[in-house]
């Protein structure tokens, strides 16, 4: 414990030592010949499901202020965290390109990603989890369009690109973590999910956005609050993708690594937060525990500030955990107990039979032998057939729209199961297109009709379709009837997968949030004169150039026309500490500003703090 400290106290007076050099206002580039990576060239590369989700960054997306909000809090971060967070947050503040100045360019942060094989998008707002965890899996961050607003600084209730290009981004500096966090992708996107979780998180994005805005009122801030409790609060079987969110929250969101009495940040949601990255910090207030699987259980309010923290050793932990879950997820289990949380799940799933075709629909039948093997199922329309994740091409909804059964296991009699076979051999046996097949299975369920179609993949036998087909169990209980039309049946000894969602997401999407920013705010005309004061005093701020008079003018604008937009005094204030502005005139003004700035602290609490750390870095 002594060394491990000492090897801390070291490499914090190192990052104290660099800690000006923590942010660079110019793209460094070794290579000349290394060219931007465009967001509409990452946009054509993504596969075209998601592409839905991904909007353009424009010159124009941010306001004056924004930008003023951006440097505020990244200066006071880097300040805050210099003792508290993790080596590898302020590495990769250093080479990712993140800028003091000005809230960054996507195109600029992915210059610096790209040579460690990741990229960034834009989305708008938050996206489910499977969603999410899909772009990991690609080694795709996705970032909001959102700055937080100035009455948001200590902590956003929405993601914001912060959060995410500075919280996030800034970790994948360290190879195993970004490894880790790609495998996090990969087993996030299988998890099975319900109803349940789409009505929550379509209850979430809600209150985030209402939440984040300035201008929506209590009553309705109370309203969404009070619908998403209701949520939460039914007495619903945690799904899959909800064990993943909690995981991920616990861990990628607000994680420590080292041990409960001496610790260090790495979770993002600290990494980015003025208040919880102070707050956690009370041992007696925020409950530090050993990281285990049994963080799962408990769910999080992301509104609020977290009562406990989970504490891993290091990377190497967070794999281990990570592993250790996987292994107990229906996409790695297959069989029939992952066969019923499908079916209760109630939402589009995917079963994949061992030779690797993959049945996606809404599952609502499993039969099962004496041990509880499963024998057969069935699924209601729309259904897909896929393979590798592909939709086999004329097997999709548009044609599989009255539903799907098939049964499960080998044939009686052979030695292998019938999707190992070569056609040659399957003559052999009596099993040929354009002839009649009874195929009876060792369950007892027998098959019989027209065999039309063998369908082969990888010189597997995946699936066979049959005319006039019955099928039907071996106390005569009819599965299919001739009448259904025809008939298509997996091939498989067992089920190897489970998951959730369809298998070829392009051909059949599910997870599109039917809530919109639109749908939620209705933001009034900007406050264009507030912004061009902004502008005005930034160009002041960089350039050196301007008069007491122009300081003098723009402090009588705000306190008359502005009173409460105490970051803009706050950025006036800085401009008459600079040192070629420093006169008896100018500091006389910077006296009257910080005489309102401590007016200001004293009249609006929820700012108190935030004004103390502009008059501390400001004192004349």
């Amino acid at each position: 414990m002594l060394l491990l400290c000492a090897i801390r106290s070291a490499n914090k007076e190192n990052i104290e030592l660099n800690s000006t050099e923590q942010v660079s206002d110019t793209v460094q580039v070794s290579d000349e010949n290394v060219q931007l990576t465009t967001q509409a060239e990452v946009f054509a590369l993504l596969p075209p499901h998601l592409q839905e989700f991904v909007i353009i960054q424009e010159n124009n997306s941010y306001t004056p202020r924004d930008h003023a909000v951006w440097r505020f809090t990244i200066k006071n971060l880097l300040k805050q965290l210099k003792n508290s967070a993790c080596d590898i947050f302020f590495k990769g503040v250093k080479e990712n390109g993140i800028t003091l100045e000005d809230i960054p360019s996507i195109d600029h942060l992915n210059l610096h990603l790209r040579k460690i094989g990741w990229k960034l998008v834009i989305i708008d707002g938050f996206l489910s989890t499977p969603i999410f965890m899909e772009f990991l899996k690609l080694k795709i961050l996705t970032v909001s369009l959102e700055m937080r607003s100035v009455e948001h600084i200590l902590y956003t209730p929405a993601p914001d690109i912060l959060h995410e290009s500075v919280g996030h981004g800034s970790f994948l500096a360290d190879a195993d973590y970004a490894k880790f966090l790609q495998y996090f992708g990969e087993i996030g996107s299988k998890a099975m999910l319900s109803q349940h979780d789409f009505d929550v998180f379509e209850k979430v994005r809600r209150l985030s956005l209402i939440k984040e805005s300035p201008y929506s009122s209590s009553e309705s801030i109370a309203i969404a609050e009070e619908e998403l409790v209701y949520l939460l609060e039914k007495d619903v079987p945690m799904s899959e993708s909800q064990m993943v969110s909690n995981l991920f929250w616990w861990t990628v969101e607000f994680g420590v690594f080292g041990e409960v009495d001496d610790y260090q940040f790495y979770g993002a949601g600290l990494c980015s937060s003025l208040s919880e990255s102070i707050t956690c910090l009370d041992n007696e207030k925020v409950l530090k525990l050993p990281l285990t699987l049994d963080c799962i259980k408990l769910k999080y309010d992301f509104t609020r500030a977290q009562p406990r923290l989970f504490v891993a050793k290091n990377i190497k932990h967070l794999h281990q955990i990570l592993e250790d879950f996987a292994r107990g997820l229906c996409y790695m289990k297959g069989g029939a107990e992952s066969v019923e949380k499908a079916i209760s799940a109630k939402v589009a799933s995917t079963c994949e039979w061992a030779s690797g075709i993959q049945v996606s629909g809404l599952f609502t039948k499993l039969l099962c032998d004496a041990i509880g093997n499963e024998t057969y199922l069935c699924a209601q329309g729309p259904i897909q057939l896929s393979y590798n994740e592909i939709e086999i091409d004329g097997y999709g909804r548009e044609r599989l729209n009255k539903g799907f059964g098939s049964p499960v296991g080998m044939v009686k009699g052979l030695n292998q199961c019938l999707s190992l076979y070569s056609i040659e051999e399957l003559r052999s046996i009596g099993i040929e297109e354009g002839k009649r097949v009874i195929l009876e299975f060792v369950s007892g369920i027998t098959v019989n009709g027209l065999l039309e179609n063998i369908y082969r993949n990888d010189h597997k036998n995946l699936f066979f379709s049959f005319d006039d087909c019955s099928v039907y169990t071996l106390d005569r209980e009819v599965l299919f009837k001739p009448e259904c039309g025809a008939y298509h049946m997996a091939i498989g000894k067992r089920i190897s997968s489970v998951f959730g969602g369809p298998a070829d997401h392009s051909k059949w999407s599910i997870y599109r949030s039917v809530v919109t920013k639109d749908s939620v705010i209705k933001e009034p005309e900007p406050r264009t004169e507030v912004m061009g004061i902004y502008e005005e005093i930034k160009e002041m701020r960089v350039t050196g150039s301007y008069s007491p008079d122009q300081i003098r003018l723009l402090h009588s604008k705000l306190c008359k026309n502005f009173p409460k937009e105490w970051l803009a005094l706050a950025e006036l204030l800085e401009c008459c500490n600079q040192k070629n502005s420093s006169n008896a005139e100018t500091n006389l003004i910077g006296k009257s500003i910080k005489q309102n700035l401590l007016e200001l602290q004293k009249s609006s609490p929820e700012n108190e703090r935030l004004i103390a750390y502009a008059l501390e870095e400001n004192e004349l």
